[in-house]
């Protein structure tokens, strides 16, 4: 059913992914203590907006991002096949990660190029929530098929 619990995670899931579409990815100090953010665009902006710099190659991260929140839907609209909804689930804990790894590499990538400090906030934790959340809707997912497959022995 569609207002199963696994649902909600994947709701949630959906929404964090299209949140991170939005303001600063992630934050970061330089050495003369202004904060500097880097955006969806790619460009790494300064308090007053003035661009800092711009890092060339985020559309990876980006399209993992529109990824996510297509398969998060597309498992959600699944929920009379629970079989390819576990297979999707899988895909996206598989795709939470290969996230969460993408967002460190740019971190660390920004920190080696341009000499900044990076500043933990709200939005860094976002992939690993998504990650959790993905995990929770798989393991509410089996635990559906498994139900179903006990009914089905007791007949």
């Amino acid at each position: 059913m569609i207002q199963r619990l696994q649902s909600l995670y994947l709701s949630l899931t959906l929404a964090l992914s299209l949140l991170l579409f939005t303001g600063k990815i992630l934050s970061f100090r330089d050495e003369g203590g202004k904060a500097i953010s880097l955006f969806p665009d790619g460009n790494l902006t300064d308090q007053a907006g003035r661009t800092f710099a711009h890092v060339p190659v985020i559309w990876p991260f980006l399209v993992i991002l529109i990824m996510i929140a297509l398969l998060s839907l597309i498992t959600i609209l699944f929920y009379k096949n629970r079989k390819i909804q576990l297979s999707l689930a899988i895909s996206l804990i598989a795709l939470s990660s290969v996230l969460m790894i993408s967002l460190g590499w740019y971190a660390m990538r920004i920190i080696n190029n341009y000499s900044l400090a990076f500043l933990p906030g709200l939005k860094t934790c976002i992939p690993v929530i998504i990650l959790i959340l993905s995990i929770l809707a798989y393991r509410g997912i089996l635990k559906d098929e498994r139900l179903v497959k006990s009914y089905e022995r007791l007949r």
